[in-house]
């Protein structure tokens, strides 16, 4: 097996062409001379780091060695500029010191926007003045610097393989003919002409009355929480009136005490359709909170402060991008009036980061072109969880429709990101990578098991 890195640059993507832009990649392949169709790994976020540094580099081995369709091709990894070992690095540790103050404060929604732009404004002037061109960092220029990459390693028919954010970037980098793109496996598709932030009330909504229906549909489940919807009603409700105090430990030391409110509170609830162990809680969770225990929720409430850790995702670049990408395309009375339809999810919905400290962070605003959805017949594969709240089923629906060779397969009782959560999901795309041109083989599909709800949350605050 052969690992090489390398520093690209400079870039040619940005107002000030003379910056280096130091973008690390990683090439993971079981020989020296380069596959014919490697796969492009491009992560999601935005802001997430490909996880290419030293610690972590050794995951991405295993899952080579469990993947038959990885066998033979060169996995290419990098990190987007901004992220992780690229340079530089768009830390924020301002939005981390605000995390902290919303999360242990009782707000009003204004004072708490306040915060977060307060905190944005600073982290802005304190990168522009180490020379940053701000405006630079965004989908387009990722997507340049991703035909770069490419240009310089010579490779033909690449593979893309995305998640999440980097499928709009696999998307809008599939729009150039030039590229010369074999296939896409496209995993939790956020497409350009998505509107995240319209769209989020409904699409949460929707993702927690999936849940109330499959446990009302199983029997266990049902004598187990005989009114999971209503539970979530009151514990919103109450939250609503009294934000509801979870004790967590403190990654700074000793420990805190997070004040839900209702918007809050269903953020909270809201990342356990990102991994199907806590998904499988969920049901167990909301009864437990309609009863007046909070402890269960503890480990979301870290796994939220995990997104602002400063290890983790860039959050300069994540403003950057959200902010020159589609904060103009989502507008906040637009949000307003798509969250009136679910009043419930109101108060979440307008708490998106980016309406908050967008206004603190002008970094101009991409054109209406960009946001065009792809009309070129390119072979991808779509996997969807039915139970997606951030990237729901209808978006992977509206590109399948366009593409006459994209084969969609909704995966049931999964939230955000299939492939690594079920083994059928991998031998769909082993299937679909044999011959791109025709539909996979979905017979294990038929086999997947509703999830199996616990009846008892874990409660462990980790």
């Amino acid at each position: 097996m052969l690992v090489r890195s390398a520093t690209v640059g400079p870039s040619q993507h940005s107002a000030d062409a003379s910056r280096q832009l130091g973008l690390r990649f990683a090439i993971l392949g079981h020989s020296t001379p380069a596959s014919t169709n490697p796969i492009v790994y491009i992560s999601g976020g935005p802001g997430e780091a490909a996880q290419i540094d030293a610690d972590s580099i050794g995951s991405w081995w295993s899952w080579m060695e469990r993947e038959p369709w990885l066998h033979n091709r060169d996995l290419v990894l990098f990190d987007q500029r901004g992220v992780g070992l690229s340079e530089p690095r768009m830390d924020c540790p301002e939005l981390v010191d605000a995390a902290y103050k919303v999360l242990e404060q009782v707000l009003t929604p204004a004072a708490s926007d306040s915060i977060w732009a307060e905190a944005a404004g600073r982290c802005r002037a304190r990168l522009a003045a180490t020379g940053l061109d701000l405006a630079s960092y965004n989908t387009a220029s990722i997507v340049a610097d991703l035909k770069d990459l490419l240009a310089q390693l010579g490779y033909r028919s690449p593979i893309l393989l995305a998640n999440s954010y980097g499928t709009r970037v696999a998307l809008r980098l599939a729009a150039d003919p030039a590229i010369g793109i074999r296939a896409m496996v496209l995993d939790s598709v956020d497409p350009p002409e998505a509107h995240d932030y319209t769209d989020s009330a409904a699409n949460a909504a929707a993702a927690f009355a999936g849940v109330f229906h499959i446990c009302a549909a199983n029997a266990v489940c049902n004598a187990t929480f005989p009114d999971l919807a209503g539970d979530f009603d009151r514990s919103v409700a109450r939250a609503a009136q009294t934000p509801l105090p979870v004790t967590v430990i403190d990654p700074r030391g000793g420990s805190l005490i997070a004040q839900l409110d209702d918007g809050k509170l269903i953020e909270t609830l809201f990342y356990a359709f990102y991994d199907a162990r806590w998904l499988e809680q969920l049901p167990a969770m909301i009864a437990a909170i309609a009863q007046g225990d909070t402890r269960p929720l503890a480990p979301l409430v870290r796994l939220g402060l995990d997104n602002y850790d400063e290890g983790g995702a860039s959050l300069g670049l994540f403003l950057s991008v959200e902010c020159h990408d589609d904060f103009a395309f989502n507008p906040r009375a637009e949000v307003e009036r798509a969250a009136a339809a679910v009043p419930q999810f109101r108060k979440f919905a307008l708490s998106n980061l980016p309406l908050a400290a967008c206004p603190a962070w002008p970094v101009g605003r991409t054109s209406k072109a960009e946001h065009a959805p792809l009309t070129r017949d390119v072979p991808m594969l779509l996997l969807s969880g039915e139970l997606d709240p951030a990237t729901p089923p209808r978006w992977a629906e509206a590109v399948a429709a366009r593409v006459p060779h994209a084969y969609l397969f909704k995966f049931p009782g999964i939230g955000h990101g299939v492939l690594g959560t079920q083994a059928c999901a991998s031998r769909l795309v082993e299937h679909f990578l044999t011959n791109p041109s025709q539909r996979p083989r979905d017979d294990c599909l038929l086999a997947l098991a509703p999830p199996q709800f616990r009846k008892v949350a874990n409660i462990q605050a980790k």
